[in-house]
């Protein structure tokens, strides 16, 4: 990653990958919001985000929970295009509107922060030997001479980070979803009686926000579908209708019926939802035993250790 941050601070002020737009009721335009600033959370902080994740149980549920609440705990302040701090909302209506794109830095990002550092302990198994790597050593002490061949220095996570910025502003209201295979919906007038049949053949789609997530993730009759949820509920226009056309279409055809696509779209639609923000992989590390490079997921067991403790 260039330009490593400094995690020893107290502070740190992050680009957002996925910048978000709102206009407050004092604001005389629309105000792209691109940065945000994390502060390291202290004692009663992480104490705070632990008692919210004792009443979890399920697995999705806890993981939206703790990015939730990392965020809500750690965010001090949001700025807009111009440099200029976001004061017409309260930092909870931001929080909401943050993408997930973004969401998911932010949260790593302030874990980090708190931790005090991106190095951390890891561990591999050797897919030709089988054998273990544990990378646990920290780099500022000296090692001993007896120390176990299967142990090296602690990863460094930010030399495997890697995210997408959107830089096209044409892209910050959402990306457009092109289907091959057309869906028969209705049109509706104003009145609400249906006029005509039409065949859905793009959608544009906004990017989701933490507001959004959070309720199809944590509501019963949605999670076990949440994605195609969130999807429908960020659908901003259909072909080429307003999006109070769009609004109507939605709102009659509904969920089961909007979202009947195909598979190779949906994989396609899916791609474009997750083009810009963290990007995952490009990790490798050399066994200690065999001494060949081997690629694997940067191991995040130990990422948010400070909540075990």
């Amino acid at each position: 990653m260039r330009n490593k941050p400094d995690f020893s601070k107290e502070k740190l002020r992050l680009k957002l990958p996925v910048p978000f737009k709102y206009q407050g009721p004092k604001d005389k335009e629309v105000r792209i919001v691109t940065d945000v600033e994390i502060t390291k959370m202290a004692a009663p902080e992480i104490a705070r985000i632990k008692g919210s994740l004792s009443s979890v149980r399920e697995e999705k549920t806890s993981y939206a929970t703790a990015m939730k609440e990392i965020i809500e705990n750690s965010v001090s302040a949001y700025y807009d295009i111009n440099g200029e701090e976001v004061l017409s909302a309260t930092l909870s209506v931001l929080n909401q509107l943050l993408p997930l794109n973004s969401a998911d830095k932010v949260w790593r990002f302030a874990t980090l922060l708190t931790r005090g550092t991106s190095l951390m302990t890891t561990a591999y198994k050797c897919p030709v030997t089988g054998a273990s790597n544990l990378f646990d050593l920290d780099p500022e002490e000296d090692v001993p001479e007896d120390i176990e061949s299967d142990r090296s220095f602690m990863e460094d996570y930010t030399e495997f980070y890697e995210e997408k910025v959107i830089k096209d502003a044409a892209l910050f209201d959402g990306f457009t979803a092109t289907l091959k295979k057309l869906i028969a919906l209705d049109f509706i007038d104003e009145e609400g009686e249906v006029v005509s049949t039409f065949e859905m053949s793009k959608m544009l789609v906004g990017w989701t926000s933490m507001k959004s997530y959070m309720k199809n993730v944590k509501d019963g009759k949605r999670s076990k579908n949440a994605e195609t949820w969130i999807v429908f509920d960020n659908i901003k226009t259909i072909n080429d209708f307003t999006e109070e056309e769009t609004a109507r279409i939605l709102k009659h055809n509904g969920h089961d019926r909007v979202m009947r696509i195909d598979s190779s779209d949906w994989r396609n639609l899916l791609r474009k939802m997750d083009e810009y923000g963290v990007k995952n992989g490009g990790h490798s590390y050399q066994c200690l035993h065999c001494e060949d490079t081997h690629e694997d997921i940067f191991d995040m067991t130990n990422f948010f250790d400070f909540l075990k403790s």
